[in-house]
Formats: structure tokens, C-alpha cells, sequence
């Protein structure tokens, strides 16, 4: 295959991923292995000044990652993307993890001692304050510790910074940065709780060789003041811009959370283009003392959303990951080399932007050994 004609059809990149190895390969055909030391690789040459380096990489991948599925420009390993490169785009026909009984074994030989993450839920609080975000979460493991860190995923302006970049940051380090933590604006953000071995160094260039847990949640920062109820109904409680509830007539006395929805009011682009994101708010964050009198238990008829909140994960950070589900527990699927068994459409996506030099950077990483493969194809201008 060469970069002349990957616009002209569908090409699946896979990876296959083992405690021993990995290897790389496209249209089924293997052209890149690279072996990691280990008791069953004795038989490679590695080079004695190289071997350091390569544990240092087993170390790095054999641990839970995620897949990634970007169309990137250019960049320090494909050199310049050029000019004239808007309307490109990339069409992503099927996406397939799947892993054989030896792989299978290895990651639930991992999973046996690894911490794991208690009491997790989205959390709702008021700007200003130092609220205690680490209440209620806890680690099953004696030796382990938890601490969270705060991004502004669902309140960053994301239509493009002119003349720089323009992501997601990093806007609470962790449980000790209390100043920041007061200083986040009213909007939701993606909170981060991490399990942490005691005595663990993880600041600076380290080999990440203790194991963690991580669980991503939202965090709905509220007006300073808070919500107050005007009337009886949701419609009668003043939410901030871009912020709505799901049904505006439902009896305030009638549930212990409401549903609503959340937009970043301050993007430029579109309203209709912009992110919405569903969030839950209990009834605890809506003063109703000047109407608790009048909205008695039994009064309204409005359709109450559910109680309770609903911890829904990420992924990220980071890029986006495919939200919302244990790559652990994903489905088994055939080869992901065999066109005629693959899904019509597992994941149909098109994303416009600028294009590459090479038709496109896919990143791919597993969680725990498996094999994944992707059907793509850079489809002309």
C-alpha cells in the first residue's frame, strides 16, 4: 500500500498486542514487531544499551490504555502537512477489539491485584467553594491512596484559537490545589479519581510500574448563590446561560434530582453545532424555603426526572475516547482482517479538518493484550 492510493478504498490498520510483544500491521499484513524482554523473549537480540530502553516500553504498554482514533496534520514524527488541506477528511467504516484465550489470561492476571476505585459518583457543588470531592470515594486495596485531578472538557470554547491551540487543560492538579478548585466558574467539568500507591514517585520521568484505577465523572460547579425556586416547577428555578432543565414542569417536591442539560453559552460557533451535556442536579442544590409552604408534597403533577446520579466514565481526556464503556468488557469480534464478516457501520464517522501529509495518524492502544483493527480510508477532496 502506498500513500498515492489510500484515498481509493478501505484499508484496515490493526495492532496485536501480547505481554511480549507487539506488532503492527496493515491489510493483514505484518510490518512492524517489537519484542519486550521477559522470561519468553530470551531468544531476541536485544543490544545491552537498548535493553533498559525497551523494559522501560514493556512497562509502559503493558498496563490499561485506550484506543484512539484521530486525524492529525503533520507534527514532529510526519514532518510538515503542507498547505491547501482544508476539506479533508477521514471515514472510519469499523472498529474491532477482540483477544484470544492466551490474551485473555494475561489480562485477567493483571486485574487479579489491582486496586479498584469505590464510591464514585458525579458530584455537585458551588463556585467559590473548597468543597471535600475525595467524601465518600475509597480504594478496596490497604496501600493505596486516592486523589483526583479537574479538566475543563465540557467548558473550553472549542471552535478554534487563532493563531495557537486550542484543548482541553488541566484545570485542578489535585486534592491540595484548593485556590483552584475555588476558582472554577459555574459549567461542568470531567473530574479524574485516580488510586495511588503509597510512597509511589509519580512526578518526573518514571516507569509507571505500579498499577492504578481511574474513574472519570462530571462535576457541576453552580452559581455562587446557588438555585432558587421561584414557584413550585423546575421553570420557575433560574438556571445560568446554556444551561436547561429536560422539563421545565416538573413539580420541584416530586423527586430528589432533575435531569438538565448543559452548553458552553460563550462558543462562538453555532448553538445547534454546540456540545450538549446531560447532568443531573439534586434537589438539595435548590433553595425552597420561600416556597415550601406552598409546594407541598402532593401538589403538581409534572413528570419528575429520576432520582439519583449516574456516574458515566471517559475518555478521554483526552481526546475523546469512546465514552461510557468498560473497554474490558467490550464485545469479541471476528478478524478484524476479513471484510466480509465486518459490521455494515460499527462506527460510520467523517471529521472535517485540515489533512495530512500521509493520509492520517492512527493512534491505536489497547486495554490489557488484544487485538484491535480499524477499516479507514482518506477519501479525496
Amino acid at each position: 500500500v502506498t500513500a498515492q492510493n489510500y484515498a481509493e478504498d478501505y484499508h484496515v490498520f490493526g495492532v496485536n498486542w501480547t505481554p511480549e510483544y507487539i506488532e503492527w500491521y496493515v491489510d493483514n499484513v505484518v510490518y512492524n514487531r517489537m519484542y519486550f524482554p521477559s522470561d519468553r523473549t530470551t531468544g531476541q537480540a536485544f543490544v545491552e544499551e537498548e535493553l533498559q530502553r525497551f523494559q522501560a516500553a514493556a512497562n509502559s504498554m503493558n498496563r490499561p490504555q485506550y484506543i484512539q482514533i484521530n486525524f492529525a496534520t503533520g507534527g514532529n514524527w510526519a514532518g510538515d502537512a503542507g498547505d491547501y488541506l482544508a476539506g479533508q477528511s477521514v471515514e472510519v467504516d469499523w472498529v474491532r477489539y477482540y483477544s484470544t484465550a492466551e490474551q485473555t489470561k494475561a489480562r485477567e492476571a493483571y486485574y487479579a491485584d489491582r486496586p479498584a476505585l469505590t464510591g464514585v459518583t458525579d458530584k455537585v457543588m458551588k463556585a467559590g467553594s473548597a468543597e471535600n470531592l475525595l467524601a465518600g470515594v475509597g480504594v478496596n486495596l490497604a496501600g493505596y491512596h486516592v486523589d483526583y485531578s479537574i479538566n475543563d472538557e465540557y467548558t473550553f470554547v472549542n471552535s478554534g484559537a487563532p493563531e495557537g491551540r486550542n484543548e482541553v487543560r488541566l484545570v485542578v492538579k489535585n486534592s491540595a490545589d484548593t485556590e483552584a478548585l475555588k476558582a472554577l466558574t459555574p459549567g461542568v467539568y470531567s473530574l479524574h479519581y485516580t488510586a495511588l500507591k503509597d510512597g509511589f514517585k509519580y512526578a518526573g520521568r518514571v516507569e509507571p510500574t505500579a498499577k492504578t484505577d481511574r474513574k472519570t465523572v462530571k462535576l457541576v460547579v453552580l452559581p455562587e448563590q446557588g438555585l432558587k425556586a421561584a414557584g413550585c416547577t423546575l421553570a420557575d428555578v433560574e438556571l445560568p446561560q446554556g444551561w436547561s432543565w429536560n422539563n421545565p414542569q416538573a413539580a420541584i417536591s416530586q423527586a430528589q434530582s432533575f435531569e438538565a442539560a448543559y452548553t458552553q453559552a460563550e462558543d462562538p460557533i453555532a448553538a445547534e453545532l454546540r456540545r450538549n451535556v446531560a447532568i443531573t442536579i439534586p434537589l438539595s442544590a435548590i433553595d425552597t424555603a420561600g416556597v415550601a409552604a406552598t409546594c407541598s408534597s402532593d401538589s403538581g403533577e409534572g413528570g419528575a426526572a429520576s432520582s439519583g446520579v449516574e456516574a458515566e466514565p471517559q475518555a478521554s481526556q483526552s481526546g475523546s475516547q469512546g465514552a461510557g464503556k468498560d473497554p474490558n468488557n467490550g464485545s469479541v469480534s471476528a478478524s478484524g482482517a476479513d471484510k466480509d464478516k465486518a459490521p455494515s457501520s460499527l462506527a460510520k464517522l467523517s471529521q472535517t479538518g485540515a489533512g495530512l501529509a500521509v493520509p492520517a495518524l492512527i493512534a491505536i492502544m489497547l486495554v490489557i493484550v488484544g487485538v484491535a483493527a480499524i477499516r479507514v480510508r482518506k477519501a479525496r477532496k
